[in-house]
């Protein structure tokens, strides 16, 4: 694993000015680096904003940030949707260019509003969803019993 106290310092500069972005995009980080990553910025409230963007990540982190309102892991190597339950305010979530193949595990996000999911592989909407606030979600091709099961889970869905 690369020495990693370049990206550690600048987190620290960012926190320290109480900036809401945290952006870790590019560095072609690996899951194993974001996890070294994490407990620098874990349970921050400052942090309205995550983009971990165009990286190497296969999952997505347990993030504990309480504030978050925007998270973007676009154009990375996703193959599920997990670990957002510690995100509450969550109201952007920005997954396009990933591997998904399954609409799942997207509970406990109360504010959610929009999800762009386009260019990944969406064939199946799961049953670990309830979405009361989502008005958007964007290209996922799945088929009529899906499209139902999905409109029922997320009651404002705009089609």
């Amino acid at each position: 694993m690369r020495n990693l106290d370049n990206i550690v310092r600048d987190i620290q500069i960012s926190i320290s000015t109480r900036n809401p972005y945290l952006v870790l995009s590019g560095q072609k980080l690996t899951d194993e680096e974001i996890s070294v990553l994490l407990p620098h910025f874990q349970n921050n409230t400052d942090i309205l904003y995550l983009y971990l963007n165009e990286n190497s990540l296969t999952k997505i982190p347990k993030l504990d940030l309480p504030n978050l309102i925007e998270l973007g892991i676009m154009v990375n190597n996703l193959k599920e949707i997990s670990n957002l339950e510690n995100i509450p305010k969550l109201r952007l979530l920005l997954l396009s260019n990933n591997n998904i193949t399954k609409l799942d595990n997207l509970k406990n996000l109360p504010v959610l509003e929009q999800i762009f999911i386009g260019k990944n592989n969406i064939s199946s909407v799961g049953d670990n969803i309830y979405l009361p606030e989502v008005t958007y979600i964007g290209n996922i091709n799945i088929n009529k019993a899906d499209k139902t099961k999905l409109t029922s889970f997320c009651p404002k869905l705009v089609q």
